[in-house]
């Protein structure tokens, strides 16, 4: 097992803008584009590109430059994410078990309707949140399963 393992979130994505917007009644972002592209495809946003920048800049100031190895998931957001950092001779391995919990897409939807989505699906939420999942979406078991996964393989 490394000694010691960096994990980091991608910057802000248009999606995180989008829903953020929407809890704030703003549902500008939410074009028939948007809502038809898939979540896997969201960019960062200006604000994420800076935040991955920053980022970087301080791994580089506390850790250095030079890892045993670097990993990121096929989201278009990771891989910008892990492209900003600037870390020198970085290759970035792709590893689909790094990718976010499956919510069945709709994390598209605006904050009300995503709230409205789920009214009839908390009753099972609240008897087991680890076994229940989100219409089409995974639970959270599968995504805890799915990291263990990458970090005994880590191990190895």
């Amino acid at each position: 097992m490394p000694s010691e393992t960096i994990l980091l979130r991608h910057g802000e994505a248009t999606g995180n803008h989008a829903l953020k917007a929407s809890r704030n009644g703003d549902m500008s972002m939410y074009s028939k584009e948007f809502l038809n592209q898939d979540s896997k495809t969201w960019p960062l946003t200006t604000t994420g590109r800076e935040q991955a920048i920053l980022t970087g800049k301080w791994i580089r100031s506390t850790h250095g430059t030079k890892f045993d190895a670097y990993f990121t998931s096929d989201y278009t957001r990771a891989v910008e994410t892990a492209g900003l950092l600037g870390i020198e001779d970085a290759h970035w391995k792709i590893d689909l078990r790094l990718r976010e919990r499956d919510w069945g897409g709709v994390e598209r939807l605006p904050h009300p309707d995503f709230v409205r989505a789920f009214e009839l699906a908390t009753i099972p939420f609240q008897e087991n949140s680890y076994d229940w999942k989100p219409p089409g979406g995974e639970t959270t078991s599968s995504v805890i399963m799915r990291f263990k996964s990458f970090l005994i393989d880590l191990s190895v």
